[in-house]
């Protein structure tokens, strides 16, 4: 060590500590709150204990807003974790505040009262659950479900699949699939250790004497010590664990991946770069994620103002073949615009709710995406006249159209043309967007 103190560092640390306190606090929060709207006795424990809860969550979101400034965490997850945790702390401040109000009967006060901490419990878990994929993994929670909750698909690494690596190397490299890059690779990097990379595993080995390398040491401690890797499952096998220590011993030869790996590693940095420009240039929030073992992009414009030029859309050309799923909800776009964009054969998933989205637009946007299986335009302009447009989506198992000017019978139709596809909304219901872009909120 140098012996420089890092007080950032220092405190971010404490974020683990700290933010295991507001998601317990807030279930007792909900339960003392309860209590005291029929025993008055409770009503000062209640404002007491909802204010150190929001104090909590202010701690814990301040540690990891600095936590966070440590790196190694994929961007698009820790965003959203960062935001909803300090929406979380606002919400709560929020709710201490008016838990301080004389008590009267006025509804609006109890409203005001209530809806703080509804929305509080609601960020809560989701904020809850994007920390989980941030420490664990993005396939976390669904790692172990069913394939149609998403179960199954890992990220992918940096390692080849060669068939040309064998004996202890090839062992050691399925290990390091198959236990390591989790927590180690391209979407997470604790320790600011990379194993999918062969300078990342050169880090943890060396050549020649297995007792002084940490790799070795990791996976061969005792079942139950607070070091062993991997963390979580049951341990390594004896003759993985033994693989690991004659691969060191024979020299941690690396062979012919050597080269391999550093391609791929090379590769991944630079689609890391155009992933990031792309950010950049559009505006938009894009996230690389797994799917079916490949990584594709989720392109997210909700969060902006004002109208979509093709400035912010075109750009979307230079990655076509990867973007996965477009978020243009609440958003204008012009069917000229759209009109020029790039075909986009991987797009499944298109959010157009309430946008300014008519047929004609409508029409562009499937040229553009032909293979669109989840389409979203509740409260838009969109009506039968679109129906035929619909109906070719070969692809299409999911239709949300409430709050549009779809008639009873043209969906009818629909249903019976496309009855595999699961269509939800009311039937009939016109809802045209506003002079800004926001189409009206009925039904939706």
């Amino acid at each position: 060590m140098n012996g420089a103190t890092d007080w950032v560092a220092l405190f971010g640390r404490f974020h683990p500590l700290l933010v295991h306190m507001p998601i317990g606090m807030i279930g007792a929060v909900v339960v003392v709150g309860l209590i005291s709207l029929w025993r008055d006795a409770a009503r000062p424990a209640y404002q007491i204990l909802l204010a150190l809860t929001a104090l909590s969550a202010i701690a814990a979101a301040t540690a990891g807003w600095m936590l966070a400034s440590e790196g190694g965490y994929e961007t698009g997850t820790l965003f959203w974790h960062r935001w909803t945790g300090i929406g979380l702390a606002a919400l709560l401040t929020i709710a201490a505040v008016f838990a301080q109000l004389p008590r009267c009967e006025c509804r609006r006060v109890g409203v005001l009262r209530v809806l703080p901490l509804a929305g509080a419990l609601g960020l809560v878990a989701v904020a809850g659950h994007l920390g989980g994929s941030l420490t664990h993994g993005p396939d976390y929670l669904t790692r172990y479900a069913p394939a149609w909750l998403g179960g199954g698909s890992t990220p992918e690494t940096s390692l080849p699949d060669d068939t040309s690596i064998t004996g202890d190397a090839a062992v050691v490299l399925a290990m390091v699939r198959a236990s390591c890059v989790e927590c180690h690779g391209p979407t997470k990097r604790k320790g600011d250790l990379r194993l999918d990379e062969p300078e990342g595993i050169a880090s943890v080995v060396v050549a020649g004497d297995p007792s002084r390398s940490e790799l070795f040491r990791r996976v061969s401690l005792p079942r139950g010590h607070g070091d062993l890797m991997p963390p979580d499952g049951e341990p390594l096998d004896d003759e993985t664990v033994l693989a690991v220590m004659r691969w060191i011993r024979d020299g941690a030869a690396m062979g012919a991946i050597g080269s391999e790996l550093q391609e791929e590693a090379d590769a991944a940095t630079e689609d890391a770069a155009r992933i990031q420009s792309l950010r950049d240039t559009t505006g938009a929030i894009v996230t690389s994620i797994p799917v079916d073992g490949a990584r594709l992009l989720e392109v997210d414009y909700s969060l902006g103002v004002g109208e979509v030029t093709f400035a912010e859309l075109g750009p979307l050309a230079s990655m076509a073949e990867r973007v996965f799923e477009v978020n243009l909800a609440g958003r204008i776009v012009s069917d000229e615009v759209v009109g020029k964009l790039t075909p986009m054969p991987a797009l499944e998933r298109l959010h157009l709710e309430r946008s300014n989205v008519d047929d004609a637009c409508l029409a562009r946007w499937i040229e553009a995406a032909p293979n669109v299986r989840y389409l979203n335009i509740h409260s838009t302009g969109v009506t039968d006249a679109s129906l035929g447009t619909i109906e070719a989506l070969p692809r299409l198992d999911r239709l949300v159209l409430f709050g549009t000017a779809l008639s009873e019978r043209g969906v009818t139709s629909l249903r019976a043309a496309r009855p595999e596809v699961d269509i939800t909304g009311e039937l009939g219901l016109p809802a045209q967007p506003s002079p800004d872009g926001q189409a009206s909120q009925d039904g939706g």
